[in-house]
């Protein structure tokens, strides 16, 4: 008890320890203020702060680009971060072609990185990647708001299926998109049981929708992954939905998939309402009620209508989900903006998948539809034949990846519009956070770093040309090797 009470005489009574970083305050969308940090010595009287600069996870490479990094934003703690790591393994950047391309070479890094006797070049090296030195400028560049884009607000759901802005001086590379389709490669049989280090590599990425290629290439070469926090992409609520709706379309027998989507849309439809509808329309002699059944023959008549107005699968698809007034059932069933727009994203993040069947024009409306189903099958299949046991890569958003470190990080989409993300610009503070969310990225590295971006990408259903990242784009040529394969 003595001891007890001369401790309570030497402790200050109004004395107050905090800890934070405000190089990591991402989570403004969520009420966080970076301004609690930062004006900590105002507010309190008697301050005495300790910078903790010393790193033990990263190596110099990694921390002088991650400092270099938060030089975009004037409102900050400097720290000088340092470390006894001699490891000296330099930040790698490579500009993809495109999306497949980017995923593609994960795929490579991987099996060269952990599987080198497995990797005896089998697949092609003829010029792979672009040279990107004309996009970088080694002066200060400006993060505001890219050329013509405007301040005012826009609809979310309108503006995700529009073709992200870009300055005017950026343009596609000579190398197009269509002629270039990794897909036509050999696929290499890998053992990855023996890539016992999967579990300490990582993927991050800006947004949810970019995962949908990343998967689709670990898929395909049969690349043990997991989801930190997240579903994968098919497993996404709003994607069954959508599926469950063009499975309907294919199949009116498919009860199964109208039973999903039809309670959505339509109110006051629970379990015995939903059985006398599906008795209803096995024969329309049911004696369903009148306001139940006069609802359910014009949804299905304006259904019909949406597919003979529509020849593009893509065009339906957005179409039918108006029809239906499954969007609108998203914004009540989502109220919190940020949660809403993710799914919107994921939605159309579907139609990249859908582009392919588009592009084949002799394909009527049916096919595109059949194959495209099929297609989505196939890749269900391989996701639910995953081995649970061995090592796996991790996939996650950067908001996700915070607190947690890799000793490999692949950080993709280093683009405008992306990280920056497109909707940053509408926030005076907006492209702060997203410099603070790209420092969050880079540092979960220990030892490799790989920054990735793509000359053009088809993303939320469009083909993007993006600028590189204006958060990296003058420090790629001094602060990273770049990769030419």
């Amino acid at each position: 008890m003595s001891d007890s009470n001369t401790i309570e005489k030497q402790v200050p009574k109004k004395s107050l320890f905090v800890v934070g970083d405000d190089a990591q305050s991402i989570y403004g969308f969520r009420g966080s203020k970076i301004e609690i940090i930062l004006n900590f010595e105002k507010e309190y009287d008697n301050v005495k702060e300790i910078t903790l600069n010393q790193n033990y996870r990263s190596t110099q490479p990694i921390l002088d680009l991650a400092e270099k990094i938060l030089t975009h934003n004037k409102h900050q703690k400097k720290k000088g971060l340092f470390t006894d790591n001699n490891d000296q393994t330099t930040v790698s950047y490579y500009l993809a072609r495109n999306e497949k391309d980017e995923a593609e070479y994960i795929v490579r890094k991987l099996a060269s990185q952990y599987l080198p006797d497995e990797n005896n070049a089998s697949t092609t090296t003829d010029d792979r990647s672009i040279e990107p030195e004309n996009y970088f400028d080694e002066e200060t560049i400006s993060l505001d708001s890219p050329q013509g884009a405007s301040n005012e607000t826009v609809d979310p759901v309108s503006s995700m299926f529009d073709i992200y802005m870009a300055g005017d001086e950026f343009k596609p590379s000579q190398h197009l998109t269509s002629s270039y389709d990794p897909s036509s490669w050999d696929v290499l049989e890998y053992n990855w049981d023996k890539a016992i280090e999967l579990d300490n590599c990582a993927i991050l990425y800006r947004t949810h929708g970019q995962s949908r290629s990343i998967e689709e290439a670990l898929m395909k070469y049969k690349v043990p992954y997991k989801l930190v926090s997240g579903v994968r992409f098919l497993d996404r609520k709003e994607i069954k939905d959508v599926l469950a709706i063009l499975k309907f379309v294919a199949n009116g027998e498919d009860k199964i998939s109208l039973n999903r989507f039809l309670p959505l849309v339509m109110k006051g439809v629970g379990p015995k309402t939903m059985e006398k509808i599906l008795l209803y329309l096995e024969d329309f002699e049911y004696p369903l009620p009148s306001k139940h059944a006069g609802v359910i023959m014009n949804l299905l008549e304006q259904m019909q209508k949406s597919w003979l107005n529509n020849t593009k699968l893509v065009d339906f698809t957005k179409d039918i989900l108006q029809v239906v007034g499954y969007l609108s059932y998203l914004k009540s069933y989502y109220p919190e903006k940020e949660e809403y727009n993710t799914r919107i994203e994921n939605i159309s993040e579907l139609y990249s998948l859908m582009l392919k069947f588009d592009d084949e024009e002799k394909l009527s409306l049916t096919d595109k539809l059949t194959e495209f189903l099929g297609q989505v099958s196939l890749m269900t299949n391989q996701d639910d034949n995953e081995d649970k046991d061995v090592p796996k890569i991790s996939l996650m958003s950067l908001h996700q990846s915070k607190g947690l470190e890799f000793e490999s990080v692949f950080l993709v989409g280093v683009e405008d519009n992306l990280l920056p993300h497109s909707n940053s610009y509408q926030d005076p503070n907006g492209i702060d956070e997203e410099v603070r969310l790209a420092y969050v990225g880079v540092t979960r590295a220990k030892k490799y770093l790989h920054l990735i971006g793509a000359d053009s990408r088809i993303l939320f259903g469009q083909i993007q040309s993006n600028p590189v990242s204006r958060i990296f784009r003058q420090f790629i040529t001094s602060h990273c090797e770049q990769v030419y394969e």
